[in-house]
Order: structure tokens, then C-alpha cells, then sequence
């Protein structure tokens, strides 16, 4: 479990950061709607395919549900 830096209360929810190349949103993987096997896009509402090359992981967004802290890594 991962610690909250800000208020010290765990656990800290861990998302992955999904750049979707088609609109060019970038946004943590639960602002995406699940759709099926898949999600759709907040911002062009299309559905991303799986297995496709229109979507990709770029870092991680921890995010406390107690305090509402959010911090974003990035792949390097």
C-alpha cells in the first residue's frame, strides 16, 4: 500500500496515465467510461481498441480519496 504524502492516510489509489493519440487526451485510465472489455474517451467519446495503436500508457496518477492529493509520474 502506498501512503498518501499529504495527509499521511492510506491507501492511495494508483492509475494508469493513458494518452489517447486519436484526440490527444491525456488523462488517468478512471476518467476513461467503461465500455465492455474497453473505455471510451471523455473528450471525443470514442472507444478505445484494444490491441490497436491508438492509445498509450505514458506514467502513473496517484490519488488520495481522503484528502483529494493527486500526483502524476511520467515515464522517462
Amino acid at each position: 500500500m502506498i501512503e498518501c504524502p499529504s495527509c499521511g492516510r492510506s491507501p492511495v489509489e494508483r492509475a494508469r496515465v493513458v494518452h489517447h493519440m486519436l484526440c490527444a487526451y491525456v488523462g488517468p485510465l478512471y476518467d476513461f467510461m467503461p465500455e465492455g472489455s474497453s473505455y471510451r474517451c471523455p473528450k471525443c467519446h470514442l472507444i478505445l481498441n484494444d490491441g490497436a495503436d491508438d492509445s498509450e500508457i505514458v506514467g502513473y496518477s496517484y490519488h488520495c480519496s481522503a484528502c483529494g492529493f493527486e500526483q502524476v509520474e511520467g515515464y522517462e
